[in-house]
């Protein structure tokens, strides 16, 4: 449970980081939405009799929104420009 924040932390920075190219923005975002997800889940099987997984969804549903959005919207648009 203790290297779940250094972890999330440096995630959030090499996404800040990487923000000015839109392809590792996106998929890094998923990264630490699947990181927080794992560390919800985690934290409630330890903690809280395994009660945290309806939170632990949402970003499990961000983090592949987040990609979709390349996939399905970003990529096929630059694909049409070229």
């Amino acid at each position: 449970m203790v290297m779940a924040v250094p972890t999330i932390l440096i995630a959030i920075v090499i996404t800040w980081l990487r923000r000015s190219v839109i392809e590792d923005l996106l998929h890094n975002l998923a990264v630490v939405c699947w990181i927080c997800a794992n560390a919800i889940w985690m934290a409630g099987e330890f903690f809280f009799q395994d009660t945290t997984r309806p939170y632990s969804l949402i970003f499990f549903i961000a983090g592949i929104v987040s990609v979709a959005i390349y996939y399905l919207v970003i990529l096929p648009a630059r694909k049409c420009k070229k």
